[in-house]
């Protein structure tokens, strides 16, 4: 029987969540929870009304430090009360999940006590995005690889970013997991049936595209309506729908503007949300230039949603199979619109991309994912 652990959890983000962090974070720890363990939470207190009465667990705990936000994250400011009631709690091991100035102090206060482990979840590109951290990017390169170093086990959810970790910044104890897709939804056959009805039919009225995540720099959204205007360009009728918040929300609309109603901004939604958007939708575009593993990629294979990325994110084609499950292409937005246009009009295609993303999903079970996470724990200790 393996051994019960005490863990801290350490993230500026968490619930609710900004990033993929929090995303993670969210569909992990349940599971961690349902296997026995204890799990401390130190994150951020965002100036939101939390419902933490849906939160609550017996071995859950979620402790919230006086936040400030900076560059559109939240960035949690510890004392030394809040760590002073942390070393009452006996952890067996300290999990960092965001690189900030709460995951310094509090590998500091641990140093030397108790074995610490960091998912590589964010690269220093992706956090250097916006234009005010751009100049900073080096010296974030520079902390990064230095508190990697010093951890007790790094974890990279991509096998590219663990050899360049390997090879480039010499990280010795490193460990490949995979993320788990966050939606737990299996499709039912029912729902398989539609779709392909829907990718087969003759009289499919217009290409719908879908765009899930933060409206943010370092999500290169504008490069997809640019593929819109492409599409409008070749006279193809199309709808795009973009699912999130952030900082980008208006200027995006503006570039919109000229698309008028073809382009959809939904706003925020939930996770249980999600399913039905991927459903309805023929493609999903993902634009990142840096993604360490787009969670959002893996949330539309398991929908059968066919996806395209940029041949720039390293780490797309570990998940996506050019021409099997979607698409790998260059920073061309033409080339895009050709290839959408070409697959949408052959049915049998699209409906082979469709069904390639269902198999291809299988392999990011939640369950799969807590149990090689808890060998690297008791490895680590």
């Amino acid at each position: 029987m393996t051994k019960k652990l005490n863990l801290l959890m350490v993230s500026d983000d968490y619930h609710p969540h900004l990033t993929g962090v929090g995303v993670y974070l969210k569909t992990v720890v349940p599971a961690l929870l349902e296997q026995g363990h204890k799990i401390t939470i130190l994150t951020s207190n965002p100036s939101l009304i939390i419902p933490e009465q849906n939160l609550k667990h017996i071995n859950l705990t979620i402790l919230r430090a006086p936040t400030i936000t900076l560059f559109g994250f939240p960035q949690a400011i510890p004392n030394s009360l809040l760590f002073k009631n942390l070393d009452t709690e006996k952890f067996d091991l300290v999990h960092h999940h965001y690189l900030s100035y709460l995951m310094n102090q509090t590998y500091k206060f641990y140093s030397n006590k108790i074995p610490q482990v960091m998912t590589y979840h964010m690269t220093a590109e992706l956090i250097s995005q916006t234009f005010l951290t751009r100049p900073f990017r080096p010296i974030i390169k520079k902390l990064y690889k230095n508190r990697l170093q010093k951890m007790d086990q790094v974890i990279a959810p991509s096998k590219n970013h663990l050899h360049f970790l390997e090879n480039d910044w010499k990280i010795s104890k490193l460990s490949f997991l995979s993320n788990p897709c966050p939606i737990k939804k299996t499709l039912t056959d029912d729902e398989i049936n539609a779709r392909k009805k829907e990718l087969n039919s003759e009289g499919k009225s217009s290409i719908k595209l879908l765009y899930v995540g933060r409206l943010a720099p370092e999500k290169n959204i504008k490069f997809i309506i640019k593929v819109a205007y492409e599409l409008q360009k070749l006279n193809e009728l199309f709808e795009l729908t973009i699912v999130g918040k952030g900082p980008e929300e208006k200027e995006l609309k503006t570039l919109a503007k000229d698309l008028g109603s073809k382009v959809k901004f939904e706003g925020f939604k939930e996770l249980a949300e999600l399913p039905s958007y991927y459903l309805q939708n023929h493609f999903f575009l993902l634009s990142s230039l840096f993604e360490n593993q787009g969670l959002v990629l893996l949330e539309a294979l398991t929908m059968g949603t066919p996806c395209l990325a940029l041949e720039q994110n390293i780490s797309a084609p570990e998940m996506i199979q050019h021409e099997q499950n979607g698409y790998i292409l260059p920073s061309d937005p033409q080339s895009w619109a050709q290839i959408i246009i070409e697959s949408f009009h052959t049915a049998k295609k699209l409906d082979l991309l469709s069904q390639n993303a269902l198999m291809s999903a299988k392999n990011y079970s939640i369950k799969e994912h807590v149990e090689t996470l808890e060998k690297i724990y008791h490895a680590t200790l």
